[in-house]
């Protein structure tokens, strides 16, 4: 990893998280929500935004788990 570089780690719940028809968030999703992320807590804000704004009023079904560090 180089300087400026931000890696982040989740757990299955993050990327199976459905919506009301059954569509899961997928890699796909969480790959075009962290493109514009440049520290690690605007990788966690975003991700987080992005899945709760993806299931809308869907129960969670799984624990989510998001750690990002950003490498000075």
């Amino acid at each position: 990893f180089a300087a400026g570089d931000v890696v982040t780690f989740f757990t299955d719940g993050i990327i199976e998280a459905r919506r009301s028809d059954g569509e899961m968030f997928g890699m796909e999703r969480l790959d075009a929500t962290l493109t514009c992320c440049d520290t690690a807590s605007s990788a966690v804000a975003a991700v987080r935004d992005a899945v709760a704004r993806f299931r809308d009023k869907t129960p969670q079904n799984d624990d989510q788990t998001l750690v990002s560090a950003a490498f000075l």
